[in-house]
């Protein structure tokens, strides 16, 4: 699995666990939904910025989102 597969997986799964809507997840990256959608369908690309803000919008170490599948 790569890297960027571990991110979109994490962002889903502490997206879904936190009960956060991709609404509400764009509002705290200062993106619109679509955004998140074409994110989490893997149509995105993923920079350090981005996943910096995912990682606190999600309250979860920026390495974390990136380096091991989060359950």
């Amino acid at each position: 699995m790569s890297t960027k597969e571990i991110v979109i997986s994490n962002i889903k799964y502490l997206r879904s666990k936190l009960g956060m809507s991709s609404k509400e997840l764009s509002k705290k990256i200062g993106k619109n939904e679509k955004f998140i959608a074409y994110l989490e369908m893997g149509k995105r690309q993923i920079s350090i910025d981005l996943i910096t803000k995912l990682a606190s919008a999600l309250n979860v170490k920026d390495t974390d989102l990136c380096s091991k599948i989060i359950e």
